[in-house]
């Protein structure tokens, strides 16, 4: 006959599985003070090898960003899997998740929406 798990005890297992699962996600971002993204968020993972060490740099270009030529949004994520991954291989193999967001099209001097004031306006003669 099995004796039943005192509920003190079933309460440690659940909060350390509870950490388990939540533990190693990680997210890093930059962002404009007024975000105004043109695009949906492009992902693309990067790996480092040999702590950094053996890998060429892997910068990520933003193909989708061509027009404007500027990012609106940067977020760098590790999660769970990557963890583990990370630190079974003690660091060697360490894979990060970036994702960006373009920027609108700054508008030009002189485009629609400039307004000029009473006092700006030219003397009449």
């Amino acid at each position: 006959m099995q004796t039943p798990v005192p509920r003190k005890h079933r309460r440690v297992v659940a909060t350390a599985l509870f950490l388990a699962l939540n533990a190693g996600c990680y997210h890093y971002g930059v962002q404009v003070p007024a975000p105004a993204p043109a695009t949906e968020p492009q992902r693309k993972t990067v790996h480092s090898l040999a702590w950094g060490l053996l890998n060429k740099p892997q910068d990520v270009t933003a193909i989708t960003c061509e027009p404007s030529n500027a990012l609106d949004e940067v977020r760098v994520t590790t999660h769970f899997g990557y963890t583990v991954l990370t630190a079974l291989t003690l660091g060697f193999w360490s894979p990060l998740q970036v994702e960006w967001r373009c920027a609108k099209r700054p508008e030009e001097e002189g485009a629609i929406g400039l307004q000029v004031s009473p006092l700006q306006e030219a003397p009449h003669e």
